[in-house]
């Protein structure tokens, strides 16, 4: 039988835990009377804003007119050189790019600096944040 993962979230409050959904929790709970089961708790971070990806999204284009590549191709650049993973795929290893949707607030700003500075490195100025218009 596949193993079964329940997701909820909580805050903590003076030192107990508030869950957002108390009666979904308890029937969850309930479904596994009698079995043994592993909690994991785990801070929540706040994924890349809107206002990041848009950001992102211009610097793309501005380095884009320097290089002749289109945004999209830069994206997957970018991501390659700099959120590249190694997987196991059926014993062999694959190097896969992570996503950008899943970074924190702060591993998207890591990765923006990055690029920036790629774009420095290659006599690309960036503007700074609020000077990028569309």
């Amino acid at each position: 039988m596949p193993t079964q993962i329940l997701e909820f979230s909580a805050r903590v409050d003076k030192g107990k835990l508030v869950l957002s959904d108390r009666p979904a929790f308890i029937a969850a709970i309930s479904s596994l009377d009698g079995k043994d089961i592993k909690l994991i708790v785990k801070q929540q971070t706040r994924t890349r804003t809107l206002s990041q990806n848009n950001l992102l999204w211009q610097i793309y284009t501005v380095i884009s007119h320097d290089t002749g590549n289109t945004p999209q191709e830069l994206h997957d650049i970018f991501k390659a050189m700099f959120l590249a993973e190694q997987v196991n795929f059926k014993g062999r290893w694959l190097t896969v790019p992570k996503s950008t949707t899943v970074l924190s607030t702060s591993e998207f700003s890591n990765y923006v600096d990055n690029i920036i500075r790629c774009a420095a490195e290659m006599g690309i100025y960036i503007p700074e944040n609020g000077e990028i218009y569309e």
